[in-house]
């Protein structure tokens, strides 16, 4: 259950508070039943790898928590207009800072999370390069200041991929190839992310290709926390970073929504692996 509320308390400032109480269990498999197979085995439904294979073991013990947030987003020279029955907010050319606190109440309401995080992002969409297209780019930083009890939900997750599918709306704060949740964290993290849209700049200059209409955009991503969830189990180690290049604006005529990129990560100076992404802009 979750509630919120937010508003802009001033140009560029802008204020949100949001509380939420869960009733958290596991989801445990009872059944090997398959209409297809008959029998089959099923993996445990937790997020983390794991030597066993025994469905009945529970990813977490059942627990309630009880969490408020409070965070401001702040815009330097964010600009607006006023109509009659509303205001209007401009983009600004400054980068946008968000700083959050969350803080789980132990006790209240049977609540045994107990921890505080804070987190700090600043980014930017639309730093213009002239000829040479645009960046856009987006980096955050957090800590567990107080962890008494931090429940693997509670962790930091950075935005992975292990499928062929992504996103292109969060490109620029997520990864191509990181695992969804081996490397999430609750202790202090730091991410970086950089994506540019050459808008041409390249593939114009290829007689035959220019006609396509393509677009190209390169992206750097990095990753580092000072404790993960697999530390004990792997032998991966962070930072992990990842560099990918591809096209978009794919299509015929005005219909172009398809993405393609190719990435490759390392974990360190460790090769981990070269992937194909492909996106869809909705």
């Amino acid at each position: 259950m979750q509630a919120g509320v937010g508003r802009n308390v001033a140009p560029g400032l802008r204020l949100e508070f949001k509380t939420e109480f869960a009733d958290r269990r596991p989801l445990i498999n009872h059944s090997d039943f398959s209409f297809y197979r008959k029998y089959r085995d099923y993996s445990p439904n937790s997020p983390l790898p794991s030597p066993s294979t025994e469905p009945e073991i529970p990813a977490f013990d059942s627990h309630k928590a009880f969490l408020l947030e409070l965070s401001a987003r702040i815009r330097i020279k964010e600009t607006f207009s006023t109509y009659p029955d509303y205001r209007v907010y401009h983009s600004s050319k400054w980068p946008t800072l968000v700083l959050q606190y969350t803080k789980a109440v132990p006790g209240l309401g049977g609540s045994v999370a107990d921890f505080d995080l804070i987190q700090f992002r600043l980014s930017q969409n639309d730093l213009a390069l002239g000829l040479f297209g645009y960046s856009e780019w987006n980096l955050g930083c957090g800590v567990f200041w107080r962890k008494n009890r931090v429940e693997f939900m509670d962790y930091y997750h950075p935005k992975g991929n292990q499928t062929v599918l992504g996103n292109p709306d969060i490109y620029v704060r997520s990864f191509f190839l990181l695992p969804y949740y081996e490397f999430s964290s609750s202790n202090a993290y730091a991410d970086i992310h950089w994506r540019h849209h050459f808008n041409g700049w390249l593939l114009d200059k290829i007689p035959g290709i220019r006609k396509l209409n393509w677009k190209e955009a390169l992206s750097l991503n990095f990753y580092y926390a000072d404790t993960y969830a697999t530390e004990q189990q792997t032998d991966r180690s962070l930072p992990y970073w990842e560099a990918s290049f591809g096209f978009y604006n794919i299509g015929i005529k005005f219909f172009r929504p398809l993405h393609v990129n190719i990435a490759v990560g390392f974990f360190g100076n460790d090769f981990y692996r070269t992937g194909l992404v492909l996106g869809v802009d909705l």
